[in-house]
């Protein structure tokens, strides 16, 4: 059986693994690199959040002052805090990231340290304020109360010690309306961060649905006011923690959801694909179903190409060089790659995309059929190459290349064919036909 021979190839197990190893240590420098970067614009991000949230907080605080005398240090205090921290916040977000990957890496684990200093330092400051206005609050309140129980006393001539009672006792501490406050500030500033959140690509629509719920509940706390009781203050602050918890999964979800993007993008552009916009993924895990389809290309891509090269060395190991593909006409069909045989003969290997070969004997030489003569003498090359094609399957096999399903055509004169050359120079250096392996005719 000497006529065309073919069958399916397989790649063993142990350099599949090897192929998707070195091809992932070639890009892995490209995906390390994008990550840094995404991770500092997120950083940025944080800084763009935070001067909101500041901007917020010390409104906050303005809204609890009155035109009393009292409060005009506080609000002086309180402008230049907001001042102070915008323009901190405004420099750090100017931040332009460096240039190497692990630079990026470092320049944006200092900038998110810093982002962590800044707040708490604002809070400590912004939390001294808020002392202040209480304590402000509490003597116009005490003034207010001291007359309306003179009012009061005079009209209806009540017992003196009921009525500070009622006015002196009627709300909730100090201490209360302090956390009460504190607590409104921070749910306010976490909303912000939460509704931000939830634009971005990442969180899935269960974890966006939870959040939409919860932030839907604070603000109901913030609008429609809550007391000022032990009770009631430590109800609202649970959901306060409940939403931070959000925030954090959302923040968590879309640093994950980048990660993998830009091993996406890598990916297309290693392919020569373009990159779907992220919005166009409902979720990481969607993302993630893309990315495996693009690496099983790749992987049977890069088989490919192995088995191409190695095919090629076998050949070129047992004599047989690569005929220049300047020297054979144009030839229709799949990717093949030919080998000179003799001076009149090549072996022609075809390899499709969807992983077959075939090999098989063919003339060279002029345009015109091949008459009697050379269907003889092509016929005896057929069974020639019978008695070598085992031991190109062998070598094949020691650098794990398996064909399987395989065929063997007996030999006959319908596989007789020539392939036109445009002059007769074949043969090249060993060396020199490596370096051409991809004939690239058509």
């Amino acid at each position: 059986m000497s006529g065309p021979k073919g069958g399916r190839l397989s790649l063993g197990a142990l350099v599949t693994r090897s192929l998707e190893l070195e091809r992932q240590r070639q890009l892995a420098a490209e995906i390390a690199k994008r990550r840094a970067v995404d991770k500092f614009n997120r950083v940025l991000n944080e800084a763009g959040l935070l001067l909101t949230g500041i901007e917020e907080r010390i409104s906050g605080v303005f809204s609890l002052m009155t035109d009393s005398i009292l409060f005009s240090d506080i609000k002086e205090e309180a402008e230049k805090l907001r001042v102070k921290y915008r323009e901190k916040l405004q420099a750090l977000a100017g931040t332009k990231p460096p240039h190497g990957t692990a630079d990026i890496l470092k320049a944006a684990e200092r900038l998110a340290s810093e982002l962590e200093r800044v707040e708490k330092q604002f809070y400590d400051e912004v939390t001294d304020i808020d002392d202040r206005v209480t304590e402000a609050r509490s003597i116009v309140l005490s003034d207010k109360k001291q007359k309306e129980f003179a009012d009061r006393l005079a009209s209806t001539k009540r017992n003196e010690k009921t009525a500070t009672a009622d006015f002196v006792f009627g709300g909730g501490s100090d201490k209360e309306n302090k956390k009460r406050q504190e607590i409104v500030s921070n749910m306010a500033i976490s909303i912000k961060k939460v509704q931000e959140y939830m634009q971005y690509s990442g969180p899935d629509a269960a974890c966006k649905r939870e959040a939409a719920e919860t932030v839907k509940r604070c603000r109901g706390f913030l609008e429609e006011g809550f007391g000022g009781t032990a009770r009631e203050i430590e109800l609202v602050n649970k959901q306060c923690q409940y939403l931070r918890l959000i925030e954090q999964k959302l923040k968590m979800d879309i640093s994950e959801f980048d990660d993998a993007y830009a091993q996406y993008v890598v990916e297309c552009t290693e392919q020569g694909l373009e990159a779907r916009d992220k919005m166009s993924f409902e979720s990481t895990k969607d993302l993630r179903k893309e990315i495996r389809k693009l690496e099983e290309a790749a992987v049977q891509k890069a088989s490919l190409n192995y088995i191409k090269e190695q095919i090629a060395d076998v050949m070129e190991d047992m004599g047989y060089t690569v005929i220049n593909s300047e020297i054979l006409k144009p030839q229709k069909g799949p990717g093949q790659d030919y080998y000179q045989f003799d001076d009149d003969s090549a072996i022609r290997v075809s390899i499709s995309d969807e992983g077959t070969i075939m090999m098989e004997v063919l003339g060279t030489g002029d345009d015109l059929p091949p008459d009697e003569r050379e269907i003889e003498e092509l016929l005896a090359k057929q069974e020639a190459f019978c008695q070598i094609h085992p031991e190109i399957l062998e070598r094949l096999e020691e650098r794990g290349i398996l064909i399987k399903d395989r065929y063997n055509q007996k030999p006959h004169r319908d596989f007789v064919k020539k392939v036109p050359i445009k002059k007769k120079k074949t043969a090249r250096k060993k060396e020199d036909s490596k370096r051409e392996r991809k004939l690239d005719i058509l």
